[in-house]
């Protein structure tokens, strides 16, 4: 299947991902009355479980839509799509990372019509399009005051033995609502285990690098498969880029061959400290750190944090949230997105052969307490 890696911070994997400029779409209330839904509603999934609204994302392996029950009215992120290995992938690195804050609660997974379904707790605007909202770029003290959240997020994740292997600001959004100070970390396609079977970090080896070019590692580019201190240093070009800190190797062609990999792995070194990739000091004290651990070393998370650190009157001052919190964003589909979707207009006439969707539900209710 060739290379995973794309160039874009809106590309992932072998296929593209678009992110536009996000739209306004009122959030819809845990009690609303399914007669107040009018858009698309003849879309359903689950066996006609649940009603279709808008979708709110896309990529190179299927859509996200928001969803409502029919059984409760509550709503819900579902996100269907076609690679098994991205699907597999996703469902285990949930099951493996429930309870853990900041990362999405996950109900129940189904297949139907060809599509595999993962029905998810609904959150809010993300990063990338955050920024874009705004219309600027963050103010670096806007960026570091989301650093611990960010931070927490992945030790968790890491502390659970997995990686989550595509850090950008697309997988970061705000909660919805009292949430809207909240982050929550996206997408676990390219999530994989660190730890084998007996809680021993696996040795180092190789695979093609996969990810988003763009935010990857050093390492990555060298096809070392992904360790903790990875997760981090992407963690680092992700809050530069938000800051509007100049990304060296944006404009390189995308990585196709070794060679190309190896041009990329050149420019991102940047020296030992990171000096030559830019000059601010808590992103080349950041990029240090990374470079100095080892590939099966647990990082000092909390030091980690240190080098962002706000001062007293910046941490109780700054403030970073969404303008509208209780809306989330729809995005544009590609036309044959939108035929994808008409497969499931329940007025269309099925087959002997449709596949009936068999649910697959969690100890995870709505109802829950985190």
């Amino acid at each position: 299947m060739g290379s995973k890696a794309s160039t874009e911070g809106e590309n992932t994997g072998e296929a593209e991902k678009t992110e536009t400029v996000p739209t306004p779409l009122p959030r819809l209330k845990n009690a609303i009355a399914l007669n107040q839904i009018t858009h698309a509603n003849d879309i359903r999934f689950g066996n006609g479980r649940f009603v279709y609204m808008d979708a709110i994302g896309r990529g190179g392996f299927g859509i996200v839509a928001m969803v409502v029950d029919t059984d409760t009215s509550n709503p819900y992120a579902m996100k269907m799509e076609r690679c098994a290995v991205s699907y597999k992938n996703e469902v285990e690195a949930y099951e493996k990372l429930m309870g853990v804050q900041g990362v999405p609660k996950f109900y129940s997974t189904f297949r139907e019509q060809g599509f595999t379904f993962l029905q998810l707790e609904l959150v809010g605007i993300n990063l990338l399009q955050f920024v874009r909202a705004k219309g600027r770029k963050l103010r670096r003290t806007e960026a570091f005051k989301l650093v611990p959240q960010m931070i927490d997020i992945l030790e968790q994740i890491h502390e659970r033995g997995l990686v989550h292997a595509d850090i950008k600001p697309a997988n970061f959004a705000f909660g919805l609502g009292s949430e809207c100070n909240r982050l929550y970390m996206l997408d676990f396609g390219f999530t994989s285990p660190f730890l084998d079977s007996d809680g021993e970090h696996l040795e180092a080896t190789t695979r093609p690098p996969r990810g988003t070019v763009l935010y990857m590692s050093a390492n990555q580019h060298l096809s070392i498969y992904n360790s903790r201190r990875d997760d981090l240093e992407s963690l680092v070009y992700t809050l530069m880029d938000i800051c509007k800190v100049s990304l060296p190797w944006r404009n390189l062609q995308a990585p196709t061959n070794r060679c190309a990999h190896h041009a990329y792995f050149d420019i991102k070194q940047g020296g030992t400290d990171g000096s030559k990739i830019c000059d601010v000091p808590e992103f080349k004290k950041a990029l240090m750190m990374c470079r100095a651990l080892e590939y099966d070393e647990k990082p000092n998370y909390e030091k980690f944090k240190r080098v962002f650190e706000l001062n007293i009157v910046q941490a109780a001052t700054v403030s970073v949230k969404p303008d509208l919190p209780d809306q989330v964003y729809r995005c544009n589909l590609r036309r044959e997105e939108e035929e994808v979707l008409l497969k499931f207009d329940i007025n269309k006439e099925v087959t002997e052969t449709a596949e009936i969707a068999e649910l697959i539900e969690l100890d995870n209710s709505p109802d829950a307490e985190d």
